[in-house]
């Protein structure tokens, strides 16, 4: 039989797949709500990142799209792993409370 991580380590698994997924959603916000004429301004200063938010304000289909693919993969990690991680605790509880009835 295998053993099951430490219920703290896979609730640490299941945060970190939500943050990661928070960081996805917020870099899409932070990209399509910069405005134009504070971009226009750190352009003309040649700003690296600057630059790098234009070039993906200008082409967006594929930024978008693999920021979708992430925050969707990022979801569904943590919601499969967080009702594998509950699976268990709920089983025993509602067994318990069905045999009560």
């Amino acid at each position: 039989m295998l053993r099951r991580p430490p219920m703290g380590m896979e609730l640490l698994i299941v945060l970190g797949f939500l943050v990661g997924n928070g960081l996805f959603a917020g870099a899409e916000i932070a990209i399509l709500s910069v405005r134009k004429t504070r971009l226009r301004e750190f352009i003309r200063r040649k700003d690296p990142s600057a630059l790098a938010i234009k070039a993906l304000r200008d082409h967006p289909e594929r930024f978008l799209a693999s920021v979708q693919v992430l925050i969707t993969t990022f979801g569904t990690a943590a919601a499969a792993f967080g009702g594998a991680l509950l699976e268990h605790t709920l089983s025993v509880s509602l067994a318990s409370w069905s045999s009560a009835s």
